[in-house]
C-alpha cells in the first residue's frame, strides 16, 4: 500500500482586525482631485475578508464619476480596480455598500480608493472599511 503525501498546513489565524479609513472627498466639476488615494496599509500575510464602502456624499444623478477600490503590493504598480469597480461601488447613491472581494498579501501592501469625477457637478465623499486576518 502506498503512502499518501501529507500536505497538512499548520498556518492558522485567530484574530480579526478592522480598519476605518479616512474620508476621501473630491470637489466635483472637473479632474482636479482625480487619482488614487492610499486609505490603509495591511501587514504581511494579511487576508482581506471584508470591504465596505461608505459613501457619505454621492455623485449627482447620471454622472460619469467613478469610485474604484484597488491595491498595491511592495515593488509593484497600483492595480486601481483590483478589488472593486464602479459597478460594485455604486457611487451615485449614498449609503454603505459591502464589496464582495478578498485578497491575500504575502508581503503586506496598501488599499486604495480611485476617484474620477467625470462630468459630475458635485463631488463624492467616501471612505473604506477593511477587515482582515493575519495568517501565521
Amino acid at each position: 500500500m502506498a503512502l499518501i503525501a501529507t500536505k497538512i498546513s499548520t498556518a492558522a489565524a485567530d484574530n480579526f482586525r478592522l480598519i476605518k479609513g479616512k474620508y476621501v472627498t473630491s470637489a466635483g466639476g472637473g479632474a482636479s482631485l482625480d487619482g488614487d488615494y492610499i486609505v490603509c496599509e495591511v501587514p504581511k500575510k494579511a487576508l482581506i475578508t471584508f470591504l465596505m464602502l461608505d459613501i457619505a456624499t454621492a455623485y449627482s444623478g447620471t454622472s460619469t464619476g467613478t469610485v474604484t477600490v484597488g491595491y498595491k503590493e511592495p515593488g509593484a504598480a497600483i492595480v486601481a480596480d483590483g478589488l472593486a469597480v464602479d459597478g460594485t461601488a455604486l457611487p451615485e447613491a449614498a449609503g454603505k455598500k459591502v464589496i464582495d472581494a478578498s485578497f491575500y498579501f504575502e508581503n503586506g501592501g496598501i488599499i486604495t480608493l480611485g476617484i474620477t469625477n467625470g462630468d459630475s457637478a458635485a463631488g463624492v465623499k467616501a471612505r473604506l472599511f477593511v477587515g482582515y486576518t493575519v495568517i501565521h
